[in-house]
Protein backbone atom coordinates (compact mmCIF):
# COMPACT_ATOMS: atom_id res chain seq x y z
CA UNK A 1 0.00 0.00 0.00
CA UNK A 2 2.88 2.64 1.12
CA UNK A 3 4.96 1.15 -2.49
CA UNK A 4 7.76 0.48 0.07
CA UNK A 5 9.73 -2.34 0.38
CA UNK A 6 9.23 -3.76 3.69
CA UNK A 7 12.15 -2.96 5.79
CA UNK A 8 12.11 0.26 4.00
CA UNK A 9 8.93 1.08 5.14
CA UNK A 10 9.82 0.01 8.77
CA UNK A 11 12.78 2.20 9.12
CA UNK A 12 11.15 5.09 7.67
CA UNK A 13 7.86 4.90 10.29
CA UNK A 14 9.22 2.65 13.40
CA UNK A 15 13.01 2.70 13.37
CA UNK A 16 13.59 6.45 12.69
CA UNK A 17 10.93 8.01 14.55
CA UNK A 18 12.16 5.87 16.96
CA UNK A 19 15.32 6.56 17.39
CA UNK A 20 16.37 2.63 16.85
CA UNK A 21 19.63 2.88 15.21
CA UNK A 22 20.93 -0.20 15.78
CA UNK A 23 17.72 -2.18 14.33
CA UNK A 24 17.54 -3.78 10.98
CA UNK A 25 15.64 -6.36 8.91
CA UNK A 26 18.27 -6.79 6.67
CA UNK A 27 21.56 -8.87 7.69
CA UNK A 28 24.41 -5.88 6.35
CA UNK A 29 27.43 -5.90 6.83
CA UNK A 30 26.95 -3.51 10.33
CA UNK A 31 24.68 -6.38 11.87
CA UNK A 32 27.46 -9.02 11.03
CA UNK A 33 29.97 -6.92 12.66
CA UNK A 34 27.68 -6.52 15.73
CA UNK A 35 25.35 -9.74 16.37
CA UNK A 36 25.77 -11.70 18.92
CA UNK A 37 27.47 -15.56 18.77
CA UNK A 38 24.66 -18.06 18.95
CA UNK A 39 25.04 -21.55 20.44
CA UNK A 40 23.68 -24.78 20.78
CA UNK A 41 22.14 -27.11 23.83
CA UNK A 42 26.00 -27.92 24.29
CA UNK A 43 27.41 -24.34 24.34
CA UNK A 44 28.57 -25.34 20.81
CA UNK A 45 29.00 -22.44 18.37
CA UNK A 46 26.11 -22.14 15.57
CA UNK A 47 26.50 -20.68 11.83
CA UNK A 48 24.41 -17.47 11.94
CA UNK A 49 20.84 -17.30 10.37
CA UNK A 50 20.58 -14.91 7.68
CA UNK A 51 17.08 -13.68 6.42
CA UNK A 52 16.02 -15.22 3.20
CA UNK A 53 16.08 -14.16 0.66
CA UNK A 54 16.87 -10.55 2.36
CA UNK A 55 14.47 -10.00 5.05
CA UNK A 56 12.12 -11.62 7.77
CA UNK A 57 9.07 -9.53 8.56
CA UNK A 58 7.48 -12.29 10.57
CA UNK A 59 10.00 -12.52 13.01
CA UNK A 60 13.55 -11.44 11.76
CA UNK A 61 14.38 -8.12 13.06
CA UNK A 62 18.05 -7.46 14.26
CA UNK A 63 17.90 -5.56 17.33
CA UNK A 64 19.82 -4.37 20.54
CA UNK A 65 18.39 -4.06 24.10
CA UNK A 66 18.42 0.25 24.40
CA UNK A 67 16.31 -0.18 20.81
CA UNK A 68 13.85 -2.42 22.17
CA UNK A 69 13.71 -0.42 25.07
CA UNK A 70 12.76 3.01 23.23
CA UNK A 71 10.14 0.77 21.15
CA UNK A 72 8.29 -0.31 24.59
CA UNK A 73 8.18 3.31 26.01
CA UNK A 74 6.75 4.78 22.80
CA UNK A 75 3.93 1.50 23.43
CA UNK A 76 3.64 2.40 26.88
CA UNK A 77 2.79 6.27 26.23
CA UNK A 78 0.10 5.11 23.64
CA UNK A 79 2.47 5.78 21.17
CA UNK A 80 4.06 8.67 22.12
CA UNK A 81 7.66 9.37 20.51
CA UNK A 82 9.25 12.25 21.84
CA UNK A 83 7.47 15.20 20.22
CA UNK A 84 6.38 12.93 17.57
CA UNK A 85 4.09 9.85 16.94
CA UNK A 86 4.47 6.61 15.62
CA UNK A 87 0.71 5.04 16.12
CA UNK A 88 -2.22 6.65 16.88
CA UNK A 89 -3.45 5.60 20.42
CA UNK A 90 -6.45 3.76 19.43
CA UNK A 91 -4.15 1.46 17.23
CA UNK A 92 -1.99 0.70 20.44
CA UNK A 93 -5.18 -0.30 22.75
CA UNK A 94 -5.89 -2.65 19.53
CA UNK A 95 -2.88 -4.11 19.72
CA UNK A 96 -3.18 -4.56 23.44
CA UNK A 97 -6.46 -5.79 23.25
CA UNK A 98 -6.99 -10.06 23.27
CA UNK A 99 -8.37 -10.88 19.50
CA UNK A 100 -8.64 -14.49 20.05
CA UNK A 101 -9.07 -16.71 23.05
CA UNK A 102 -10.98 -19.73 24.29
CA UNK A 103 -12.25 -18.07 27.25
CA UNK A 104 -12.29 -14.27 28.42
CA UNK A 105 -10.56 -15.55 31.29
CA UNK A 106 -7.42 -17.00 29.42
CA UNK A 107 -4.75 -15.19 27.53
CA UNK A 108 -4.62 -15.52 24.13
CA UNK A 109 -3.57 -13.61 20.71
CA UNK A 110 -3.83 -10.63 19.33
CA UNK A 111 -2.52 -7.81 16.57
CA UNK A 112 1.30 -8.21 16.88
CA UNK A 113 1.36 -9.81 20.53
CA UNK A 114 0.75 -12.96 21.98
CA UNK A 115 0.45 -14.25 25.43
CA UNK A 116 3.42 -17.08 24.36
CA UNK A 117 3.24 -18.07 28.28
CA UNK A 118 -0.43 -19.04 28.65
CA UNK A 119 -0.36 -18.03 32.49
CA UNK A 120 -2.46 -15.92 34.62
CA UNK A 121 0.68 -13.61 35.55
CA UNK A 122 -0.97 -12.91 39.13
CA UNK A 123 -3.74 -11.14 37.72
CA UNK A 124 -2.36 -8.75 36.09
CA UNK A 125 -2.87 -8.28 31.64
CA UNK A 126 0.53 -8.93 30.58
CA UNK A 127 1.00 -8.63 26.52
CA UNK A 128 3.54 -10.47 24.90
CA UNK A 129 5.89 -11.73 22.03
CA UNK A 130 8.12 -14.01 21.91
CA UNK A 131 10.80 -15.55 19.35
CA UNK A 132 12.81 -17.92 18.70
CA UNK A 133 15.93 -19.44 16.40
CA UNK A 134 18.88 -21.93 16.42
CA UNK A 135 20.97 -20.00 18.61
CA UNK A 136 18.58 -17.19 19.58
CA UNK A 137 15.36 -16.80 21.96
CA UNK A 138 14.17 -13.79 23.11
CA UNK A 139 10.63 -12.23 25.18
CA UNK A 140 9.33 -8.97 25.36
CA UNK A 141 6.59 -8.57 28.10
CA UNK A 142 4.40 -5.17 28.88
CA UNK A 143 2.25 -4.24 31.61
CA UNK A 144 0.37 -1.44 30.18
CA UNK A 145 -1.43 -0.93 33.38
CA UNK A 146 1.31 -0.56 35.16
CA UNK A 147 3.65 1.53 32.48
CA UNK A 148 5.90 -1.25 32.61
CA UNK A 149 8.01 -3.54 30.03
CA UNK A 150 10.38 -6.02 30.01
CA UNK A 151 12.67 -7.73 27.29
CA UNK A 152 14.92 -10.32 27.68
CA UNK A 153 17.03 -12.09 24.97
CA UNK A 154 19.46 -15.30 25.08
CA UNK A 155 22.36 -16.35 22.60
CA UNK A 156 22.08 -19.93 23.25
CA UNK A 157 19.62 -23.01 23.40
CA UNK A 158 21.04 -24.08 26.52
CA UNK A 159 17.92 -23.11 29.27
CA UNK A 160 15.12 -21.02 28.90
CA UNK A 161 15.20 -18.47 31.82
CA UNK A 162 12.37 -16.14 30.15
CA UNK A 163 9.40 -17.61 32.01
CA UNK A 164 11.40 -18.49 35.23
CA UNK A 165 12.83 -15.29 35.24
CA UNK A 166 9.39 -13.19 34.39
CA UNK A 167 7.24 -14.90 37.07
CA UNK A 168 10.00 -14.25 39.41
CA UNK A 169 9.68 -10.39 38.94
CA UNK A 170 6.26 -10.50 38.77
CA UNK A 171 6.31 -12.51 42.21
CA UNK A 172 8.80 -9.70 43.72
CA UNK A 173 7.31 -6.55 42.08
CA UNK A 174 3.54 -7.37 41.35
CA UNK A 175 2.52 -10.29 43.81
CA UNK A 176 -1.21 -11.47 43.60
CA UNK A 177 -3.61 -8.93 45.87
CA UNK A 178 -6.73 -11.85 45.30
CA UNK A 179 -7.41 -15.13 46.58
CA UNK A 180 -6.81 -16.55 43.07
CA UNK A 181 -9.08 -18.69 41.55
CA UNK A 182 -12.72 -19.92 43.24
CA UNK A 183 -13.28 -23.15 42.09
CA UNK A 184 -17.18 -25.05 41.91
CA UNK A 185 -19.05 -25.69 44.63
CA UNK A 186 -19.78 -28.68 45.32
CA UNK A 187 -17.30 -30.11 42.74
CA UNK A 188 -18.55 -31.80 39.73
CA UNK A 189 -18.41 -36.02 39.95
CA UNK A 190 -16.79 -37.66 37.28
CA UNK A 191 -20.07 -38.04 35.51
CA UNK A 192 -20.19 -34.67 34.79
CA UNK A 193 -16.96 -34.21 33.54
CA UNK A 194 -16.82 -37.42 31.22
CA UNK A 195 -17.57 -35.07 28.07
CA UNK A 196 -13.82 -33.73 28.79
CA UNK A 197 -12.18 -36.79 28.68
CA UNK A 198 -10.17 -37.84 25.28
CA UNK A 199 -7.07 -37.36 23.36
CA UNK A 200 -6.45 -33.83 22.09
CA UNK A 201 -4.06 -33.31 19.34
CA UNK A 202 -2.06 -29.83 19.47
CA UNK A 203 -3.25 -28.19 16.18
CA UNK A 204 0.29 -26.58 14.90
CA UNK A 205 2.63 -29.34 16.11
CA UNK A 206 0.46 -32.46 15.96
CA UNK A 207 2.86 -34.48 17.68
CA UNK A 208 1.87 -32.56 20.71
CA UNK A 209 -0.88 -33.96 22.72
CA UNK A 210 -3.10 -33.83 25.90
CA UNK A 211 -4.29 -37.16 27.22
CA UNK A 212 -7.10 -35.91 29.53
CA UNK A 213 -9.58 -38.28 31.95
CA UNK A 214 -12.09 -37.73 34.44
CA UNK A 215 -12.20 -38.69 38.18
CA UNK A 216 -14.66 -36.89 40.71
CA UNK A 217 -13.87 -33.24 41.81
CA UNK A 218 -11.16 -32.73 38.89
CA UNK A 219 -9.51 -33.74 35.09
CA UNK A 220 -6.11 -35.60 35.24
CA UNK A 221 -4.14 -34.40 32.52
CA UNK A 222 -0.81 -36.30 30.54
CA UNK A 223 1.06 -34.12 28.24
CA UNK A 224 4.45 -34.02 27.26
CA UNK A 225 5.25 -31.76 30.65
CA UNK A 226 3.94 -34.53 32.66
CA UNK A 227 0.64 -34.92 35.04
CA UNK A 228 -2.04 -32.53 36.09
CA UNK A 229 -5.08 -32.15 37.99
CA UNK A 230 -7.22 -28.96 36.50
CA UNK A 231 -10.20 -27.77 38.90
CA UNK A 232 -13.22 -26.36 37.49
CA UNK A 233 -13.75 -22.76 38.12
CA UNK A 234 -16.66 -21.90 35.63
CA UNK A 235 -18.32 -23.84 32.66
CA UNK A 236 -15.58 -24.40 30.41
CA UNK A 237 -13.00 -22.86 32.70
CA UNK A 238 -10.32 -25.04 34.75
CA UNK A 239 -6.86 -24.30 36.67
CA UNK A 240 -4.39 -26.63 37.58
CA UNK A 241 -2.35 -26.93 41.18
CA UNK A 242 -0.23 -24.05 39.89
CA UNK A 243 -2.79 -21.65 39.06
CA UNK A 244 -2.16 -22.04 35.28
CA UNK A 245 -6.06 -21.42 33.69
CA UNK A 246 -6.73 -23.63 31.03
CA UNK A 247 -9.74 -23.55 28.76
CA UNK A 248 -12.19 -26.03 26.56
CA UNK A 249 -14.42 -24.55 23.70
CA UNK A 250 -17.74 -26.50 22.57
CA UNK A 251 -19.83 -26.65 19.81
CA UNK A 252 -23.44 -25.87 18.91
CA UNK A 253 -24.88 -29.21 20.68
CA UNK A 254 -22.55 -28.85 23.54
CA UNK A 255 -20.09 -31.48 22.54
CA UNK A 256 -16.28 -30.58 23.52
CA UNK A 257 -13.97 -29.64 20.17
CA UNK A 258 -10.72 -27.61 21.48
CA UNK A 259 -8.51 -27.17 24.83
CA UNK A 260 -5.95 -25.19 25.26
CA UNK A 261 -3.56 -25.70 28.35
CA UNK A 262 0.06 -24.77 28.83
CA UNK A 263 1.76 -25.41 25.02
CA UNK A 264 2.36 -22.31 23.25
CA UNK A 265 0.92 -20.84 19.53
CA UNK A 266 -2.15 -23.02 19.64
CA UNK A 267 -4.96 -24.94 21.25
CA UNK A 268 -5.43 -28.25 20.38
CA UNK A 269 -8.72 -30.06 18.92
CA UNK A 270 -10.55 -33.30 20.01
CA UNK A 271 -9.93 -36.49 17.94
CA UNK A 272 -12.26 -39.18 17.83
CA UNK A 273 -12.12 -42.56 18.49
CA UNK A 274 -10.82 -44.34 15.51
CA UNK A 275 -12.59 -47.63 13.72
CA UNK A 276 -11.16 -50.69 14.16
CA UNK A 277 -9.39 -52.12 11.23
CA UNK A 278 -10.52 -55.98 10.22
CA UNK A 279 -6.85 -57.06 10.57
CA UNK A 280 -5.95 -55.04 13.78
CA UNK A 281 -8.04 -56.37 16.60
CA UNK A 282 -7.76 -54.13 20.06
CA UNK A 283 -6.06 -56.76 21.62
CA UNK A 284 -3.24 -57.04 19.06
CA UNK A 285 0.39 -56.16 19.98
CA UNK A 286 1.00 -53.11 18.17
CA UNK A 287 -3.13 -52.00 18.27
CA UNK A 288 -2.61 -49.19 20.88
CA UNK A 289 0.45 -48.21 18.84
CA UNK A 290 -1.44 -48.40 15.67
CA UNK A 291 -4.95 -46.59 16.67
CA UNK A 292 -2.68 -43.77 18.36
CA UNK A 293 -1.17 -42.79 15.50
CA UNK A 294 -5.01 -42.96 13.60
CA UNK A 295 -6.19 -40.09 16.31
CA UNK A 296 -3.06 -38.17 15.37
CA UNK A 297 -3.46 -38.04 11.47
CA UNK A 298 0.09 -39.99 10.92
CA UNK A 299 -1.71 -42.99 9.45
CA UNK A 300 -4.97 -43.16 7.82
CA UNK A 301 -8.02 -44.41 9.15
CA UNK A 302 -10.86 -45.26 7.67
CA UNK A 303 -10.05 -48.07 5.52
CA UNK A 304 -10.68 -51.62 5.91
CA UNK A 305 -7.11 -53.06 6.18
CA UNK A 306 -4.21 -51.40 8.15
CA UNK A 307 -1.68 -54.75 6.78
CA UNK A 308 0.21 -54.79 9.81
CA UNK A 309 2.70 -57.42 8.35
CA UNK A 310 3.37 -55.39 5.23
CA UNK A 311 6.34 -53.37 5.19
CA UNK A 312 6.34 -49.94 4.61
CA UNK A 313 7.65 -47.53 2.26
CA UNK A 314 10.26 -45.09 2.51
CA UNK A 315 7.76 -42.41 1.14
CA UNK A 316 5.34 -44.28 3.31
CA UNK A 317 7.45 -43.72 6.37
CA UNK A 318 8.34 -39.67 6.13
CA UNK A 319 4.71 -38.87 5.27
CA UNK A 320 4.13 -40.18 8.96
CA UNK A 321 6.68 -38.90 10.60
CA UNK A 322 7.44 -35.31 9.04
CA UNK A 323 3.68 -33.75 9.06
CA UNK A 324 3.68 -34.72 12.99
CA UNK A 325 6.79 -32.66 14.09
CA UNK A 326 5.26 -29.45 12.08
CA UNK A 327 7.22 -29.33 9.37
CA UNK A 328 5.34 -27.21 6.75
CA UNK A 329 5.54 -28.60 3.73
CA UNK A 330 7.81 -27.74 1.16
CA UNK A 331 6.85 -26.03 -2.55
CA UNK A 332 10.51 -26.22 -3.89
CA UNK A 333 10.88 -28.45 -7.12
CA UNK A 334 11.69 -32.12 -6.08
CA UNK A 335 15.69 -32.75 -5.80
CA UNK A 336 15.37 -36.27 -7.02
CA UNK A 337 13.89 -37.58 -10.54
CA UNK A 338 11.94 -40.48 -9.31
CA UNK A 339 9.66 -38.71 -6.48
CA UNK A 340 8.23 -36.02 -9.24
CA UNK A 341 4.95 -36.66 -9.19
CA UNK A 342 5.10 -39.13 -6.37
CA UNK A 343 2.27 -38.61 -3.40
CA UNK A 344 5.19 -38.16 -1.38
CA UNK A 345 6.83 -35.19 -3.21
CA UNK A 346 6.55 -32.76 -1.22
CA UNK A 347 7.55 -34.45 2.10
CA UNK A 348 10.26 -36.06 0.69
CA UNK A 349 11.87 -32.81 0.02
CA UNK A 350 10.25 -30.90 3.31
CA UNK A 351 12.65 -34.14 4.73
CA UNK A 352 15.58 -33.05 1.99
CA UNK A 353 15.15 -28.99 3.19
CA UNK A 354 15.72 -29.70 6.91
CA UNK A 355 18.48 -32.79 6.03
CA UNK A 356 16.93 -35.43 7.37
CA UNK A 357 16.94 -37.36 3.95
CA UNK A 358 19.83 -37.52 1.41
CA UNK A 359 18.61 -39.80 -1.05
CA UNK A 360 20.16 -42.99 -2.92
CA UNK A 361 23.00 -43.31 -5.25
CA UNK A 362 21.96 -41.85 -7.92
CA UNK A 363 20.01 -38.86 -7.62
CA UNK A 364 16.80 -40.82 -6.35
CA UNK A 365 14.75 -41.76 -3.39
CA UNK A 366 13.22 -44.63 -4.16
CA UNK A 367 9.56 -43.64 -2.49
CA UNK A 368 7.89 -47.18 -2.89
CA UNK A 369 11.06 -49.29 -2.16
CA UNK A 370 10.70 -50.87 1.37
CA UNK A 371 12.12 -48.96 4.23
CA UNK A 372 14.73 -51.07 6.03
CA UNK A 373 15.09 -50.79 9.76
CA UNK A 374 17.94 -48.77 9.80
CA UNK A 375 17.15 -46.58 7.13
CA UNK A 376 13.83 -45.81 9.51
CA UNK A 377 16.68 -45.14 12.34
CA UNK A 378 18.43 -43.05 10.43
CA UNK A 379 15.35 -40.83 9.90
CA UNK A 380 13.86 -40.60 12.81
CA UNK A 381 17.98 -39.82 14.46
CA UNK A 382 18.47 -36.64 11.79
CA UNK A 383 15.30 -35.65 12.92
CA UNK A 384 15.93 -35.30 16.74
CA UNK A 385 18.92 -34.48 16.34
CA UNK A 386 17.97 -31.45 14.37
CA UNK A 387 14.66 -30.43 15.84
CA UNK A 388 15.55 -31.34 18.82
CA UNK A 389 19.44 -31.29 19.37
CA UNK A 390 19.03 -34.93 20.89
CA UNK A 391 22.40 -36.17 22.03
CA UNK A 392 23.71 -40.04 20.60
CA UNK A 393 23.03 -42.58 23.11
CA UNK A 394 24.98 -45.86 23.01
CA UNK A 395 23.46 -49.73 22.33
CA UNK A 396 24.99 -52.83 23.35
CA UNK A 397 24.29 -54.35 19.33
CA UNK A 398 23.79 -58.03 18.46
CA UNK A 399 24.14 -57.18 14.94
CA UNK A 400 26.03 -54.05 13.58
CA UNK A 401 24.19 -51.67 10.96
CA UNK A 402 26.18 -50.14 8.16
CA UNK A 403 28.25 -47.77 8.99
CA UNK A 404 26.20 -44.55 7.79
CA UNK A 405 23.35 -46.04 9.87
CA UNK A 406 25.26 -46.92 13.40
CA UNK A 407 24.35 -44.00 15.29
CA UNK A 408 21.06 -44.10 14.14
CA UNK A 409 19.96 -47.70 14.97
CA UNK A 410 22.02 -47.05 18.32
CA UNK A 411 19.99 -44.19 19.30
CA UNK A 412 16.64 -46.50 18.34
CA UNK A 413 18.08 -48.87 20.41
CA UNK A 414 19.10 -47.09 23.48
CA UNK A 415 16.19 -45.27 23.72
CA UNK A 416 14.02 -48.40 23.34
CA UNK A 417 12.07 -47.19 20.79
CA UNK A 418 10.54 -50.36 19.38
CA UNK A 419 8.48 -53.08 20.43
CA UNK A 420 7.64 -57.31 20.30
CA UNK A 421 9.99 -57.38 17.23
CA UNK A 422 13.07 -57.05 19.29
CA UNK A 423 13.98 -59.17 21.74
CA UNK A 424 16.39 -58.85 24.44
CA UNK A 425 17.50 -61.36 26.84
CA UNK A 426 19.72 -60.11 28.97
CA UNK A 427 22.44 -59.46 25.97
CA UNK A 428 23.07 -57.66 22.91
CA UNK A 429 19.95 -56.14 21.37
CA UNK A 430 18.89 -58.03 18.21
CA UNK A 431 17.72 -54.71 16.30
CA UNK A 432 18.07 -56.59 12.49
CA UNK A 433 18.93 -53.32 11.09
CA UNK A 434 18.78 -54.41 7.23
CA UNK A 435 15.45 -56.21 7.59
CA UNK A 436 12.35 -55.05 5.86
CA UNK A 437 10.31 -52.51 8.79
CA UNK A 438 6.54 -53.62 8.61
CA UNK A 439 3.68 -51.18 8.99
CA UNK A 440 3.33 -52.32 12.43
CA UNK A 441 6.68 -51.88 13.63
CA UNK A 442 6.69 -48.41 12.45
CA UNK A 443 4.06 -47.57 14.09
CA UNK A 444 5.45 -48.68 17.73
CA UNK A 445 9.01 -46.68 16.77
CA UNK A 446 6.77 -43.63 15.79
CA UNK A 447 4.70 -44.22 19.21
CA UNK A 448 7.51 -44.86 21.57
CA UNK A 449 9.04 -41.84 19.98
CA UNK A 450 6.30 -39.63 20.67
CA UNK A 451 5.59 -40.87 23.89
CA UNK A 452 9.43 -40.49 25.06
CA UNK A 453 10.55 -37.45 23.65
CA UNK A 454 6.88 -35.51 23.55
Amino acid sequence: MSGLPFQDYVSKNIFNPLGMDSSSFIFNDEVKQAIATPYDNNLEQLEQIKNVPDNSPQGGMFSTGGDMARFMLAMLHNGQAGDGRFLTEASVKAMEHTSVTIHPDIPGAGYAFEMNYPKDYNGYTVVEKGSDLSGFHSNLWLLPGQNTGMFLALNSDKGNLRLPFFEQFMSRYFPRTDAGPAFLKPAPDKQQLLRFEGLYRHLRTPVLRYDITATDGALIVRDALGTHTLRQADDLLFYDEEGTPTGFKSDADGNITYFSYNMTDSWAEKIPVPPIFSDVPVNYPYAKSIYYLVQLGAIPGGTNEFKPDKAVTRGQFLSQIMPLAGFQLSTRPSVFSDTKGSPYEAVIQTAVDYGIVQGLPGSIFGPNQPLTREQAATFIWRMVKISLNADPVKADLKTPASPWASEGVQYIAGQQLFGPDVQAAGGPLEYRPKDPMLNKEAAELIYKLVQKLF
